[in-house]
């Protein structure tokens, strides 16, 4: 997913956060390392997505409602966590 300015400050906003649209560009500038923005300008490495011991096949997801500041641009953008109804098992993920 490629992740804007106007984006960055949509999340803020939705988020009780105040951004300016300058801000998130100072941000987006400074925050990203090679990695991210690699992923940002649409570098993409191969991850498979791991399977659900108990059905043998995707997991099936379901937020649990927690939510913590994300890993890149903290309160801006905040990591939900969700569960797989299956197996239990959990992750965070960028909201």
């Amino acid at each position: 997913m490629r992740i804007t300015a106007e984006m960055l400050v949509e999340k803020a906003k939705k988020n009780g956060k105040e951004l300016t649209l300058e801000q998130a560009k100072q941000m987006l500038f400074e925050k990203l390392g090679d990695e991210e923005l690699d992923e940002v300008a649409g570098g993409w490495t191969y991850d498979p997505v791991p399977e659900c011991h108990v059905t043998q096949s995707n997991h099936v997801w379901e937020l649990t409602g927690n939510k913590r500041p994300g890993k890149i641009f903290g309160d801006w953008w905040m990591d939900v966590e969700r569960k797989c109804i299956k197996c239990g098992e959990r992750e965070w993920v960028a909201e």
